[in-house]
C-alpha cells in the first residue's frame, strides 16, 4: 500500500523530530559525562533527566578503556546508545 503525500510528509517529519531528539541526548549526556570528568582513562556511570522529556531517567556510563559511552533512558521505547 502506498503512502499519501500527507502520511510521507507527516513521517518525514517525525523521523527528524526522532534524530534531533537523538543527537541532542547524545550531546548532552557527553556535555555532563565531561562535567564529571568521564573519558578514557577514567571510565565511570552518570545520570541525568532525559533530554527527550519524556519523564524517564536517562542512564549511561563511560568505557576506561576507550571512553565510548553507554547510554539508555528509563522509559520504554524513548532510547538508547552505544558507541
Amino acid at each position: 500500500m502506498e503512502m499519501s503525500r500527507e502520511e510521507a510528509e507527516r513521517n518525514v517529519d517525525e523521523r527528524e523530530r526522532a534524530f534531533t531528539a537523538a543527537f541532542a541526548a547524545i550531546r548532552i549526556a557527553k556535555a555532563d559525562a565531561k562535567t564529571r570528568g568521564l573519558k578514557r582513562g577514567n571510565g565511570g556511570a552518570g545520570e541525568l533527566p532525559c533530554p527527550a522529556q519524556c519523564g524517564g531517567t536517562l542512564h549511561y556510563t563511560v568505557a576506561a578503556y576507550n571512553g565510548h559511552m553507554h547510554a539508555a533512558c528509563s522509559t520504554k521505547g524513548c532510547g538508547s546508545w552505544m558507541e
